[in-house]
């Protein structure tokens, strides 16, 4: 795999993004201008918008919950949980971003509360997780909560080429954090 093709940071068409009302729309039709929702509930302005086709590594990336596995460059900054599964850690509720590149199965990223709570996440699928211990094929404490969300595992890495692809890179303002397809993503 040749990474000099994706250098920066990018979501390829098909992405859904989180508007502040809850809803979606795919990032085709997200222009400079648009609200978008952040990691924490805000509000927050796309400021800069990229296009272009590429050609280079892309993830599909799938995590616990009712989302499309997300598609995007190892390069996309994500909000990260190291130390969550230690509980001597003083750290392990904070988030660090992160190349979702250098992450793996298993490693616990953040869905907001935005996000899980418009598609009943929580009350569909986590509690009766909690309530159900015995058969569950995913142990009730893979996923836990912080103030902006659902700390939820990696549950599939799928590494492909992408051969001129549309991708979108975003800027946003403020936090400089957007939803798509249910996670965090940052500038």
């Amino acid at each position: 795999m040749d990474s000099r093709k994706t250098q920066f940071a990018f979501l390829i068409a098909g992405t859904v993004i989180g508007l502040p009302d809850g809803t979606t729309i795919p990032i085709e039709k997200i222009k400079v201008a648009t609200k978008v929702a952040t990691h924490s509930g805000h509000t927050a302005t796309v400021t800069g918008l990229v296009t272009k086709r590429v050609s280079g590594t892309v993830l599909d990336i799938g995590v616990l919950g009712p989302f499309e596995h997300i598609h995007l460059s190892p390069k996309q900054l994500v909000g990260f949980f190291p130390y969550i599964d230690n509980p001597e850690a003083p750290t392990r509720l904070n988030m660090i971003l992160s190349p979702i590149g250098d992450l793996d199965f298993g490693d616990k990223i953040l869905m907001p509360w935005i996000a899980a709570n418009k598609t009943s996440f929580f009350d569909k699928v986590l509690k009766p997780l909690q309530d159900a211990v015995s058969g569950l094929l995913v142990p009730s404490v893979a996923v836990q909560s912080c103030a902006d969300g659902l700390i939820v595992p990696i549950t599939d890495i799928y590494i492909r080429e992408a051969v001129q692809e549309k991708a979108y890179s975003l800027t946003v303002a403020g936090e400089g954090s957007f939803i798509a397809n249910g996670v965090a993503v940052f500038n």
